[in-house]
């Protein structure tokens, strides 16, 4: 359970800024902008699986108060 709740923390966790120029300085603008690339990617997919995951909690909820009468 507990493993859960902190899949839970992470992916409501909003991601920390990155300076990204100070990272070009030191190791060089291509690998930068690989990393960057993939980082965003990254969050993009954990921010869609958040939405569709409450999306799917709101539809439960809908569903549950047309079936009960009440909300769950």
């Amino acid at each position: 359970m507990a493993e859960k709740s902190e899949k839970q923390a992470f992916i409501n966790k909003e991601p920390e800024p990155i300076n990204w120029e100070y990272y070009r300085k030191g190791i060089g603008s291509r690998l930068v902008d690989m990393y960057k690339e993939a980082y965003e990617s990254m969050w993009n997919d954990i921010i869609k699986a958040r939405d569709i995951d409450l999306t799917t909690s709101i539809s439960h909820l809908s569903l549950g108060s047309t079936f009960t009468g009440q909300m769950e």
